[in-house]
Order: C-alpha cells, then structure tokens, then sequence
C-alpha cells in the first residue's frame, strides 16, 4: 500500500467529526449479514464471558469484530492489526471513546516480521475477511504464525469467501443466483467516495493493484480446513456456510505432548543453488542470544540440507523471535518453511 498523501494526524483530523457516518456507511457495504457473523463469531468463544481475555482482531479495519467480541467479553484486551491508515483512524477513534482496552498496530500482512512486537499468547485471533486477500502460500504461513502466537488451548476463528467442490458447482450456483447478493456495487462507492471526500484525496488509489494469484473466492470449506489442519489446529469445526462465506472455529491443542512434530509443510525444502550457503546462514545466527545450539545437516534419503536451531526461549516469544531474526536471514538460502519440534525443555526448530 502506497502512503497517503497526508499525515496521520492530519488523516485523523479530517475524519473525527464524521466517524458515525462512516461507519454507518461501511456497515451497509459490509453487507446486512455482517452483524449476524460478527455475533456468531464472538458467541463461539469458548471462554467464560467474564474472563479478560486477549484476542487479536487480523485486518482489522475499523474494528467492527473487536467491537462485536467486546459485546460478549466486557473485559477483553483487544489488539488490532492493519495496514491502512484511513479505515484504523476509525477504530482507533472508536475504540478510545468506547474506552476500549488494547493496542492498534500498522502493520502488512505481506512482511515477514508483521508479528514482531506482539505480545502474543493470544486467547483468540479473528480472521474475518483477510486471508483471502493473499495467495495459498502466503495464506498458509499466516495461518502458521497465528497458530504459533497463540496460546495452549487457544482460538483462531475465520470467516472468509468460500467456493463449492467441482461436484457441487453447478446446483450451488444456481441456488446461490437467488439469494440476495452480500455486496452490492452502490454501497461501495456511496462509502469510498464520502471517505475521498472528507480526506481530501482518493484513497483507493493507494491501496494498488489485487494480486492476481489471490485466493478470493476460490478455496472451498475443506480447502480452509486443510489450511488450518496443516498448521497445527487440533479441531475445527464449521460455524456457519452461506452462499458466499464460511465461518471457522479452529482450536490449538492445550496439551504440548499432542502437538504435531512440524508446524508447516514437511516436504518443502531448500532451493539448491539460491541465496547463501547453509553454513554462512549458521555463522549469522550462530551468537544470536537464547540459542542452545545451531547446525546445518544433510538428511533424508536425498540428501536434502537443512537448518536446525535449538533455542531456549519461552513458547509466548518463540514466533516474534522466529519472524523478527531468523526468517529473513532463512530465507536468504531459499528456505520457504520453520517448524518446531520440543527437546526436553528447549525448543528445535527445523528449517526446511
């Protein structure tokens, strides 16, 4: 996303008098299934409603779903995670006058290190539209970060776009083409050209192109399930399916001795002949603080290299530590997937 124009403070300025009126306008874009999303996805966490819970809302927006968990949870603390300046000037205004607890935070979901000063050991994290933006690779090792920043029995719940497998296409479309639609074209312009013109410019111009690999609306019910099984979600468990999106409870086992071995694909595998060697790799890492030990090896009846990083480090930071340092320097030599096996006490991490 380009930056805007103007700054921040000047962002929030223009906008502070008319925050109803956005969001009542964004609401009707929203679509008028929206609400009854929002209060199901809130409904389904399975937690006291009086404990204080943390929950993360992804892609937040102007943080219609921190409202709505907040709704059930009076005591929740509520992270908000987005890229766009315009649409956080709404959460940000809402939720300081709701008195909302929590921290917003401008981050893209495109960069490695999005996690990086995070507090993590998350209760619940939202997905609601956002992972569909982005193509199945990228998605998959979103849903593998969330997975890794939440805590021992926590809760990721995704509502995104939803396809029919091949056999069913043709009759679900046809009944698809008598619902009401969720989207309308109008409502989208009536709320873009308001918000251009309060800010003085059009922001939808910054937002640049859709990447043309994107999932959008071409990943079905047991795609996503898949998606979250391979992450190491424990039990999944559809919520609701409607003509255009599905809802998604995904649990994190509470019990280490059941996690899977890997989070992440096992079968990815470094790229020879990409970036630097595997060696010079180690050597980067091999002070860093916190690290038991680093080594690279040949494995597998192919010889495949591979990174192996033992780490003593707390579960609730291993992710931000992951995403911040090693990540970028991993992938370097090609490498496309981090996974964690636990050793005793320290925690291995095999890179692929």
């Amino acid at each position: 996303m380009q930056s805007p124009p103007i700054t921040q403070t000047e962002i929030d300025a223009r906008i502070h008098r008319h925050i109803d009126e956005l969001l009542e306008l964004w609401w009707a874009e929203q679509g008028a299934s929206k609400p009854k999303d929002l209060e199901l996805i809130a409904s389904a966490i399975p937690f006291p409603r009086g404990q204080a819970i943390r929950a993360l809302d992804l892609c937040c927006g102007p943080g219609d779903v921190g409202r709505a968990i907040r709704q059930i949870f009076p005591k929740a603390h509520i992270d908000g995670i987005d890229r766009d300046p315009f649409l956080t000037s709404i959460c940000r205004a809402v939720s300081q006058r709701d008195r909302m607890l929590g921290t917003l935070f401008m981050r893209d979901l495109k960069d490695d290190g999005w996690l990086v000063g995070l507090p993590g050991n998350y209760d619940v994290v939202a997905a609601v539209n956002a992972l569909h933006w982005f193509d199945a690779e990228r998605a998959a090792q979103l849903v593998e970060d969330v997975h890794g920043t939440l805590r021992g029995g926590g809760l990721l719940l995704l509502a995104e776009p939803a396809c029919p497998e091949t056999p069913f296409v043709t009759g679900f479309d046809e009944w698809k083409a008598k619902q009401p639609p969720r989207y309308t074209r109008e409502n989208w312009e009536r709320f873009w050209s308001r918000a251009n013109e309060l800010l003085g410019y059009d922001h939808t111009t910054l937002l640049g192109p859709r990447d043309a690999n994107r999932i959008g609306d071409g990943m079905s019910v047991a795609g996503w399930i898949r998606l979250l099984e391979r992450a190491g979600f424990e039990l999944t468990d559809v919520l609701l399916r409607d003509a255009d999106q599905v809802v998604i409870g995904a649990l994190k086992s509470n019990d280490p001795a059941t996690a899977p071995d890997y989070v992440g694909d096992k079968h990815a595998r470094l790229t020879p002949g990409v970036g630097k060697p595997p060696a010079q790799v180690v050597e980067e890492i091999r002070d860093q603080d916190d690290l038991v030990d680093v080594r690279s090896r040949r494995q597998g009846a192919a010889h495949e290299e591979s990174i192996t990083v033992r780490m003593q480090i707390e579960p609730a930071r291993r992710w931000p530590f992951v995403n911040g340092l090693f990540r970028p320097l991993l992938r370097s030599v090609g490498s496309k997937r981090v996974g964690f096996d636990r050793v005793r006490n320290n925690h291995q991490m095999r890179v692929w």
